[in-house]
């Protein structure tokens, strides 16, 4: 029994911890689903995979994968929409359409296909770009 609580006393302090970390501050706004939204433009591939919204697509192809704030699913009312991005950076802009999920993207984030990328970052390295978008 004593071991049982100096685990669930561990576990607690543990939790404490971690729940104190602080978190970094990217400077990501999010407004309501029809306004402008800023946050980090990244670069995905698909690999010839299906996308969280069930269709394949080729890695130029003009799509982009949101976060889980707003794909919830395969079903998610968010797939086929189409987005406008601007790399704030260069005032670069594209129009693409939600194929997939970015697991890692908070709610101001786009992971962009190489297309896309290549076209609102000219043909840069993979890396990071601050982007602003919103719903079409």
């Amino acid at each position: 029994m004593a071991i049982k609580m100096l685990y669930a006393l561990s576990l607690l302090v543990a939790c404490g911890i971690v729940s104190a970390l602080p978190v970094e501050d990217i400077g990501v706004t999010a407004t309501a689903t029809t306004g402008d939204l800023s946050g980090r433009g990244t670069i995905y591939y698909q690999y010839g995979a299906a996308g969280s919204c069930g269709a394949v697509h080729g890695d130029g192809d003009y799509i982009v994968a949101l976060g889980p704030h707003y794909m919830k699913g395969p079903n998610s009312p968010y797939c086929g929409r189409r987005i406008f991005a601007k790399n704030t950076n260069t005032g670069k802009s594209v129009t693409v359409t939600v194929a997939d999920t970015c697991p890692t993207c908070g709610p101001g984030d786009v992971d962009l296909a190489l297309g896309p990328w290549k076209a609102l970052t000219n043909n840069a390295a993979p890396g990071v770009f601050p982007v602003s978008w919103h719903f079409s």
